[in-house]
């Protein structure tokens, strides 16, 4: 009879129950909980259902996670809570409706960081914030361009806007310092800035059918690392005397480009192993790239006799691997990671 006075106690609040089955309902690989310490946990990847609509605050609960990705989901938000991530190294988010990202999450320890096919209309400010990021792969994003701080990055080698709505680059591009692959493939981007070959360490620089892009830097020989340069159906329609200066350039991808004539200095290019023109209004070639016995060159329409002239792609066996590779998969990065 005394039950009604008795003092009724609060619901214990177990962030271990809500986080189990949250990723128990999304994950996408198995998980790894050392000694079923949930504060042990190093990766969650969760994704593929539009029932996904929702990070929990719990998530701050994970002190030790290196990795989050959350992919194909009907996320929109996230939480705060992400910034208790102190150990976070990885963050991809692609494939959702995501409109924002908590500002907290520019003060993580971050290296890789995806944020690919989201909502999101532009690039936080507080990108710069990232210093040591390694990564940033915004493929198929709706950023127009990028904020001058992004510069600030000083630790990044890897940027993709593979697909992006991008149309220029800021003025001062070129002080990305350690950056080492750019990937404007099927971008919208419609030129580069002038600072553009300060960039001394890139490697790679992917133009494929970047359709709005009309030309490259006159000075691209300063950028003595390039190895790979790949401008296929551009709006390109010339090659800058200076190309010839890039004396470690393996790989150079002409093909359905308006180019009619390579400048004279291309067979200054001793370490080049590949030049494609196919569909490309090339007809004539210096008889001096017949020296270079490592070279195939690869096109329907050339004239010139030369023994290293071939017309079928399938033929082809060629090592023309950059020095160093592009870590854009995630196990990739996980490899490397987990081995730190």
């Amino acid at each position: 009879m005394f039950d009604f006075f008795k003092k009724k106690s609060a619901p214990t609040h177990n962030p271990e129950a809500v986080l189990r089955e949250w990723i128990g309902a999304y994950t996408r690989r198995e998980v790894c909980i050392p000694d079923g310490d949930f504060k042990r946990i190093d990766v969650l990847e969760l994704g593929g259902s539009d029932a996904l609509n929702f990070v929990p605050e719990e998530i701050g609960y994970l002190e030790g996670l290196k990795v989050l990705s959350l992919d194909k989901n009907a996320i929109t938000l996230l939480p705060e809570a992400l910034g208790k991530l102190k150990n976070l190294k990885a963050l991809i988010l692609k494939d959702m409706p995501l409109t924002q990202i908590p500002e907290c999450v520019f003060e993580l320890p971050l290296e890789y960081m995806v944020l690919g096919r989201t909502d999101m209309e532009v690039l936080p400010h507080s990108i710069g914030k990232l210093k040591n990021l390694e990564l940033l792969d915004l493929y198929t994003s709706r950023f127009k361009t990028l904020p001058e701080s992004i510069v600030t990055c000083k630790n990044l080698k890897v940027l993709s806007l593979f697909g992006s709505e991008i149309e220029t680059l800021p003025e001062n591009f070129g002080e990305l310092s350690s950056l080492e692959n750019l990937d404007l493939s099927f971008s919208k981007i419609k030129h580069l800035p002038t600072s553009f070959t300060k960039l001394s360490r890139l490697i790679s620089l992917n133009l494929h059918r970047a359709t709005q892009c009309e030309a490259i830097p006159h000075t691209i020989g300063d950028m003595k690392s390039l190895e790979v340069i790949d401008i296929e159906a551009s709006l390109v329609d010339a090659l800058p005397d200076s190309i010839g200066e890039l004396k470690n350039l393996k790989v150079l991808n002409l093909t359905g480009t308006k180019i009619l004539q390579l400048p004279k200095s291309i067979d200054q290019l001793t370490q080049l192993r590949l030049l494609k023109l196919l569909k490309c209004p090339v007809t004539e070639l210096p008889q001096s790239l017949e020296e270079n016995q490592n070279l195939s060159i690869i096109s329907k329409r050339v004239t010139t006799r030369l023994a290293n002239l071939v017309t079928e792609v399938p033929t082809l066996t060629l090592d023309i691997t950059p020095t160093k590779e592009c870590p854009l998969l995630l196990d990739n990065y996980l490899e490397v990671l987990m081995v730190q």
